[in-house]
Formats: structure tokens, C-alpha cells, sequence
């Protein structure tokens, strides 16, 4: 509800999880995705998708992306991890980001060519020359980008080839299918391929058993993420 949300912000309750990402090549963790969590009354860490729907509905949702990124860039500058965060077309679209993304690199340059932004709600990434004119300023300040929930989408084949994008994170849909799916297993070498050839880096999510990393690896994906790796949590562990 509202009150709750107005209360976790109040109450300093807004806080990142990391979720380790495995370089598949040399089985070291060298990235994070930065998770947002909301820490209940009951201090129960709480997933934030029914927090979402009103943080939009009262314009608090620019504010949570904002306490994220500060809380992210702050933890993230005293180590050398790779680390993405999640924003949405709502974040796109406003006006006023571009810029504040761009200040928060100039204080924080340590984190140059080390913050990817995670485009969720692909859907709404249509307006290419838009979308495509925010990735380059972007870029320009030293961030990477990465399509998440990749391949469930028709749409999503023409994300790839018209925005300048440096990673797509498989949707976790056809990550868990891979070790036991055939079309699954078509879909997801031809993806696989074409960003090889394409020089965009490939990610699985949902990577939650040995069989389905055997698998992955089998594909060539580039980088592993989920709960067999590891499990989000308020702070990052060392390198595996």
C-alpha cells in the first residue's frame, strides 16, 4: 500500500540486493544485478512488484529508481565488481534522467565502464529513435546496456539490431527448459549464435541446477546467474 511504501522511504527501509553473475569462460563472479528490496515493518526483506504499481500511480517511483542507483553507485565504489541496475521505460522517458545518470558517473568515476543499465518492459522500447538516443548519451558517460527477458518477445530481435545493446539476459522461461525442451534448445542456439556475431554478450538467468549450467555451457552463453550460483542478498561475496 501507499502508507507502506511512504513508510519504508521514510524510514531509510529501500535497500539493494546483489545477485552474483558467473563468467561462464573462467567460473569467477565478476558481476552483480543490483535487486531492489523493501524491508517491511516486521524487518522481512519484501520483493518490490507490489510496491510498483502505486510508486507509479504517485509519481514515487522516480524516487525509488534514484535511491537505488545512490545506494548502488555507494556500495559499488569500494570494490571492482561489475554491477548492473534495472530501469524501465518509465525511467526513459523522463526527462530529467539522462542527466542525473550523467552526474551520478561524473561523482563516481571509479565506476566508469563498470554499471550496465538493465532495460526491463521491452515492450515499451518502440520509439527506437528515442530509446536509442538515450543509450548513446549514456554510453558517452561510461554505462553499458542489457535487455532483459530476452526471447519471449518478437519484438525483441528488433531491440537488438537497432539499439546499440552489450549483453541480453535470456528470460528465465526458456533458461529453465533448456535442459529438457528441444525448441527450447533451437531457440536458444540460433539467439546465442546471432549475438556472437553480433559481438552482444549473452547471460542466463534462472540458472538453478547443475544440469541446466551443463547446458548452458554447452551453448556457449556467456555469463550464468541464479540460484545455483547464488542467492541475492545485502552484500556481494568474493569471487568463486
Amino acid at each position: 500500500t501507499l502508507a507502506d511504501l511512504n513508510n519504508a522511504l521514510l524510514n531509510d527501509r529501500v535497500i539493494p540486493y546483489f545477485q552474483a553473475i558467473m563468467n561462464n569462460r573462467t567460473g569467477k563472479i565478476d558481476k552483480y544485478e543490483s535487486l531492489l528490496r523493501i524491508i517491511d515493518s516486521d524487518g522481512q526483506p519484501q520483493l518490490p512488484a507490489k510496491y510498483l504499481e502505486v510508486a507509479r500511480k504517485t509519481n514515487l517511483y522516480h524516487k525509488l529508481t534514484r535511491i537505488m542507483i545512490e545506494k548502488v553507485f555507494r556500495y559499488m565504489g569500494n570494490n571492482h565488481c561489475s554491477f548492473s541496475i534495472n530501469i524501465s521505460a518509465d525511467d526513459i522517458y523522463n526527462p530529467d534522467f539522462p542527466q542525473y545518470l550523467e552526474n551520478m558517473m561524473e561523482k563516481n568515476p571509479s565506476c566508469i565502464n563498470r554499471v550496465t543499465l538493465e532495460l526491463v518492459e521491452s515492450e515499451r522500447f518502440d520509439n527506437y529513435g528515442f530509446v536509442a538516443d538515450f543509450i548513446k548519451k549514456c554510453k558517452k558517460s561510461g554505462y553499458s546496456f542489457a535487455i532483459d527477458d530476452f526471447g519471449t518477445g518478437y519484438s525483441n530481435f528488433s531491440h537488438l539490431t537497432k539499439l546499440n545493446i552489450d549483453y541480453i539476459k535470456f528470460d528465465g522461461s526458456l533458461i529453465r527448459k533448456l535442459d529438457s525442451d528441444p525448441v527450447t534448445r533451437i531457440i536458444i542456439k540460433n539467439i546465442t549464435t546471432l549475438c556472437r556475431e553480433l559481438n552482444v554478450k549473452t547471460i542466463a538467468e534462472f540458472v538453478e541446477n547443475e544440469l541446466i549450467l551443463n547446458a548452458v555451457n554447452e551453448y556457449g552463453i556467456d555469463y550464468s546467474q541464479g540460484f545455483f550460483i547464488n542467492s541475492p542478498s545485502p552484500s556481494v561475496i568474493h569471487e568463486k
